[in-house]
């Protein structure tokens, strides 16, 4: 641990926690110099001698929890924090004084130096001959030479410090974006606008953040919300995630990502344009990709993702329904029929042997085939949507 220079028992207990080996052979030294020492000096050496362990233990055991309790994560940021401040406080007192050293010498003057001043710069700047020309120039120049490197220095610890700002933001965002999904997932009941609108406040406080404002995922959840709180921002936030998932390295999530959007951006716009929202679902529609043909790229998907793309059949089948397109209709039905009974026959084997999740996903599934039984005579539930 770290002591300051002049902390004499900080050094002392920090030697002792780290060569507790050592404790026993300086506990006889003392005892056989107490032996032949008198007075107060012998009878300081025989208490060393006789009760030397137990003190050494204490002393350890004590130093342990001081250390603990000054160094503990729940104030570093706190203490941080205040020596920052006195920091800045001192760096601004101290530039000014520099400054008013070198421009304006005179005798009796004090230099405090600032945190980045080195040995040899140190020196420099107590030079009193800034305004003689015989040493004006040698002076300056190593000053430069000095400070250049300062410079260099401070701006690779900056580049540091923001690497760790940036860190930190990065986890803050994660923990936006964690606690409005939690509350995303309970909004249930007469608590469901409640719910729903803290998960939005917390996905847009994630994405106030500098290093996660372009996000797909939060901004994937941000519009989920939008559309759940029946707000008309949310067909402009699945637009704008369709557009940002452009950019997306990783293919296979860009296309994910812009099937999702063009599904929900169908849904949003659907009382205004039927036509144009099943388009998006099924054909190419100004020149973008169409949300079934994108999560079909994705192949081979998980069970999750499968029963999305049932999900997403059935949808279109209902809004071919509204347009009586019969063909169109009965093809997005039996497609949707037979990915929501793969996921039923693949989860079945052994099912008594799966997780709560995969019973959930099963469910769902079950659920899907009946709705595309009661579609099958006329009947759409387009209730699970939300």
């Amino acid at each position: 641990m770290e002591c300051g220079s002049q902390d004499a028992l900080c050094q002392l207990a920090n030697w002792f926690s780290q060569n507790d080996l050592l404790a026993p052979w300086l506990v006889e030294v003392l005892g056989r110099f107490g032996g032949r020492a008198s007075g107060i000096l012998g009878v300081v050496a025989g208490i060393a001698r006789d009760y030397g362990q137990a003190i050494v233990g204490f002393i350890g055991v004590s130093f342990g929890f001081w250390r603990w309790w000054r160094y503990r994560e729940r104030i570093l940021h706190k203490r941080l924090a205040d020596y920052l401040q006195e920091s800045d406080a001192r760096l601004a007192a101290v530039t000014s004084e520099v400054i008013e050293l070198v421009q304006r010498p005179a005798p009796g003057q004090q230099l405090k130096d600032p945190l980045f001043v080195d040995s040899d710069l140190r020196v420099v700047l107590r030079e009193r001959n800034w305004d003689k020309p015989a040493y004006a120039l040698g002076v300056a120049a190593s000053s430069d030479w000095h400070l250049d490197k300062a410079i260099r220095n401070l701006g690779r610890r900056l580049e540091t410090a923001n690497a760790m700002v940036s860190a930190i933001q990065r986890q803050l965002a994660s923990a936006y974006t964690i606690r409005g999904a939690i509350a995303a997932s309970s909004a249930k009941g007469s608590k469901s606008e409640q719910m729903n609108s803290l998960a939005l406040i917390y996905f847009r406080s994630a994405l106030a953040l500098p290093t996660h404002e372009k996000d797909i995922t939060t901004l994937e959840l941000e519009a989920h919300q939008l559309r759940k709180l029946g707000l008309s921002l949310a067909g402009d936030a699945y637009a704008k995630l369709f557009t940002l998932a452009a950019s997306e390295p990783c293919k296979r999530r860009r296309m994910l990502s812009q099937a999702r959007a063009r599904r929900y951006l169908s849904e949003v716009l659907r009382s205004n344009g039927r036509l144009a929202a099943l388009q998006m679902m099924r054909t190419d529609n100004d020149g973008s990709a169409a949300a079934l043909t994108l999560i079909a790229a994705c192949e081979p998907l998980s069970f999750w993702e499968r029963l999305e793309k049932a999900d997403m059949h059935y949808y279109t089948a209902s809004g071919a329904s509204e347009l009586s397109f019969v063909g169109i209709e009965s093809t997005q039905l039996e497609n949707a029929d037979t990915e929501y009974r793969r996921i039923v026959t693949e989860l079945g084997r052994g099912r008594w042997l799966r997780p709560r999740k995969f019973r959930k996903l099963r469910k769902r599934a079950l659920e899907g085939l009946e709705r595309v039984a009661h579609a099958r005579d006329g009947v759409y539930d387009l209730g699970w949507l939300s």
